[in-house]
């Protein structure tokens, strides 16, 4: 007994002799003693990771070359070092490390996010960046998140008394932008909630499951111990998934057959999803572009772009919640470059420096990922002088980087100042939100966009505050995209300042519009008999219903000429000389647009002042035609246009769908127009109704 216990120290002692001399003389970046066999440095890991490591590279240095098992592990905590990895060496460091959830949930390393460098990886990259990323694709689906993110606000307002769960609100926010834009649906707030949970916890499930953590990656030999646990949790999330977004690109392909069907030589086409782009795809190269590489990459998309974003959307609110002063300041910014008659766009993000300071301060608190996505040598290589193996897995310990106080005064402080006139900040390897390089996050555009505006406008339209007078909570809970420990609920009050811009405008449109009908009642019949005819007698409209009912559009279209709820365009001024049809304009020149007068010109409508449906049929994207401008036009025109048609088109939609109307009396309702800005009537409609046997079904 006493023989064996001496033969294990002696074989000990003489491993770490061994791999000591090994190590200086390969040149290695400097260790941590003692490397012990088999598990290597594993026993040194505590949770939350980043904070261990960073303790680790504090005390042995900013560059050192450990080991997670059998995995050579080069752990970077320096500006400088991340830099050389990242530019010098970034061909060599463009590998991913291949773990289990890569084989598995990345379809066998084949996924963007786990794909080897090389030709493929270099095909599905440029797939991304054309086709999903590209300044002109994230232009195009700018109306889903002005879209959503005034449907956001309409959902606050009607519970604003009550406490908010923010967390809840922007991962909803996030989600519904991202799934409208792969797939034209939206989640939460429609008839889908539930099979949105279920995506929901998809993505949740997927990012608990794949983290660079799992013990099995660095100790391959478990497995023959039959420790398959998590492997058969991927391989069981891997097939939910598959089968969900699977269901989504058969169903839009059988929709995209039946459109062709019956809109053969519809010239008027609608914008098309990022599924429906890669089924495009998919026709020109079958082979190449399969139904697997098409789940692969809006996967990749989602998990990238859902999670990563809310809890930045979370942080920063903490962090206002706990610093009003800095919110006051964004809000009175908002409130000088923006004003109080109109809502934040995304056009306005790039003269909100404040706004953005605020962001970027929370990406340096609290970055998405703390620990960038682990890279892999593909290549010997020399970093900050020493040897790097072929094989070693990179980590470059971001949140280390961010909270160095020899780079930034006062790290721990929250600190938006220290930002300002600072562009391009991800040229300073002190500052990689996104990472940088080759396999750097392609969605950082799309990111900021949204992460911009839905902060921009909740800081515009509500006043907020913490739900008791502690401050909020700001422990990190477990996870790859450093979620928070305890979800940030707090209390809000709309600003009243900014109710007029979506609610006057729409209830008046809606006004005009029934008493247009009840002095026409064969056009409020017409448009009846369309809504039982599609939607039926079974189910009540809903908003999905509203491009398939065009006679319910050319009456909304009608009133809006008719009676435009700005007769008068917002004033706009001109900010240097100009000429306008030949003649000069000089500077501060205030323009009006008559839009009511351009409306009734009998040169331009027959019969203007008739209320006539049918001159709008066929009419699709009448904005482009300038003598029909409701929303206005340009850059300053409405950003909330598609909201109002929602909201406009579902309430008479319904009205209509659920009830039989006429007028009080035998005389016609009146139409003289009251005073306001939104051209409200005189007299206040009133009207009898008496509800359909479709009601009492469904109701």
């Amino acid at each position: 007994m006493d023989y064996l216990f001496v033969t294990i120290v002696l074989l000990f002692a003489t491993y770490l002799i061994t791999t000591h001399i090994y190590h200086k003389f390969a040149n290695l970046p400097p260790t941590i003693f003692p490397n012990i066999p088999i598990i290597g440095h594993l026993y040194l890991l505590k949770k939350p990771l980043y904070r261990t490591l960073a303790t680790l590279s504090a005390k042995h240095g900013p560059i050192l070359f450990i080991r997670f098992g059998s995995r050579n592990v080069l752990l970077v905590s320096s500006p400088s070092i991340s830099e050389e990895c990242f530019t010098k060496n970034d061909v060599i460091f463009a590998n991913r490390p291949r773990f289990l959830a890569g084989k598995i949930l990345g379809s066998n390393y084949t996924s963007i996010g786990w794909a080897p460098f090389g030709e493929h990886w270099r095909n599905i990259r440029r797939i991304s960046t054309i086709e999903i990323f590209s300044s002109h694709r994230i232009q195009e689906f700018h109306d889903i998140r002005a879209d959503e993110g005034r449907l956001m606000l309409r959902k606050l307002m009607l519970g604003y008394s009550l406490q908010v769960n923010l967390n809840t609100v922007f991962n909803e926010m996030t989600m519904n932008v991202m799934m409208r834009m792969i797939s034209g649906k939206r989640y939460f707030g429609d008839d889908m909630e539930e099979e949105g949970k279920w995506f929901k916890e998809i993505v949740k499930e997927s990012f608990l499951v794949a983290g660079a953590s799992n013990i099995g990656d660095h100790l391959p030999f478990l497995s023959w111990f039959g420790v398959k646990g998590l492997e058969n949790k991927l391989i069981s999330l891997h097939k939910i998934r598959n089968d969900f977004f699977q269901g989504l690109i058969d169903q839009l392909r059988m929709d995209k057959v039946v459109e062709v069907e019956h809109n053969s030589n519809d010239n008027n086409k609608k914008r098309n999803t990022i599924i429906e782009v890669l089924l495009q795809l998919q026709e020109t190269d079958p082979e190449y572009y399969t139904d697997e590489l098409i789940r692969s990459l809006v996967l990749n998309l989602l998990t990238a772009g859902t999670d990563t974003s809310s809890a930045t959307m979370e942080w920063a609110f903490s962090l206002l919640l706990n610093h009003p002063d800095v919110l006051k300041n964004a809000q009175n910014e908002i409130d000088s470059h923006v004003g109080k008659t109109r809502l934040v766009n995304e056009s306005d993000l790039s003269s909100l420096p404040y706004l953005r300071c605020i962001i970027n301060e929370t990406l340096r608190m609290y970055p998405a990922g703390p620990l960038l996505v682990p890279h892999e040598s593909s290549d010997d290589c020399v970093v900050g002088g020493y040897h790097i193996p072929r094989g070693t897995m990179l980590l470059v310990n971001q949140w280390a980087i961010h909270h160095d106080p020899n780079l930034w005064s006062d790290p721990e402080r929250f600190h938006p100042e220290r930002f300002k006139g600072i562009e391009g900040v991800r040229g300073e390897f002190r500052f990689m939100p996104f990472g940088f390089g080759r396999r750097s996050c392609p969605g950082d555009g799309l990111a900021m966009r949204i992460v911009g505006l839905t902060l921009g406008l909740l800081i515009q339209c509500f006043d907020w505050e913490r739900i008791s007078e502690d401050m909020v909570d700001m422990n990190e809970g477990h996870g790859l995209t450093m979620p928070k420990f305890q979800p940030l609920v707090a209390k809000c009050r709309p600003r009243l300042n900014l109710l007029t811009a979506g609610t006057d405008t729409s209830s008046a449109t809606m006004e005009w519009a029934f008493s247009l009908l009840l002095n026409h009642p064969d056009i409020l019949k017409n448009a009846q008999n369309e809504i039982d005819s599609h939607v039926g007698k079974t189910r009540l409209v809903d908003e999905s219903d509203l491009s398939s009912l065009p006679y319910l559009r050319c009456i909304i279209n009608e009133t809006l000429r008719m009676y435009p709820a700005g007769p008068l365009l917002v004033p706009h001024e001109s900010s240097e000389d100009c000429v306008v049809g030949g003649y000069h304009i000089p500077r501060g020149t205030m323009l009006l647009v008559n839009q009511w007068a351009i409306h009734h010109d009998p040169n331009l409508w027959s019969d203007p002042e008739r209320f006539h449906p049918e001159r709008f049929k066929g009419i699709e994207g009448v904005r482009g035609e300038f003598r029909f401008m409701p929303f206005g036009f340009g850059r300053r025109s409405c950003p909330g246009d598609g909201l109002a048609m929602r909201i406009v088109g579902l309430t008479l939609g319904l009205l209509i769908q659920c009830f039989d109307w006429e007028r009080i009396s035998e005389d016609m309702v009146d139409m003289n127009e009251g005073h306001g800005l939104t051209m409200p009537k005189f007299q206040p409609l009133v009207a009898k109704c008496r509800p359909r046997l479709v009601t009492q079904k469904l109701i």
